[in-house]
């Protein structure tokens, strides 16, 4: 019920450029590395991560899985 009340609002967030959490504009945020060549991880200052897709210039929240692929490559 209450994910029906705040996915839109999260969306226009999104859509914006802002965080979900804080509202602080991504394009700021922390640069991690890179997941495929059109897109990288981000980390706003409120920890939470996001995929930038480089060619429609959008923002997404990072899944677990996006996340342990991005801790692999730090390990190699």
């Amino acid at each position: 019920m209450i994910k029906n009340i705040l996915k839109p609002f999260q969306e226009v967030l999104l859509d914006k450029g802002l965080c979900v959490g804080c509202t602080a504009p991504l394009e700021k945020a922390k640069r991690l590395g890179h997941l495929t060549e059109n897109s990288e991880i981000v980390r706003c200052k409120c920890k939470r991560k996001y995929v930038h897709d480089k060619k429609l210039n959008k923002y997404r929240r990072a899944t677990f899985q996006e996340e342990q692929q991005y801790l692999k490559s730090l390990k190699k």
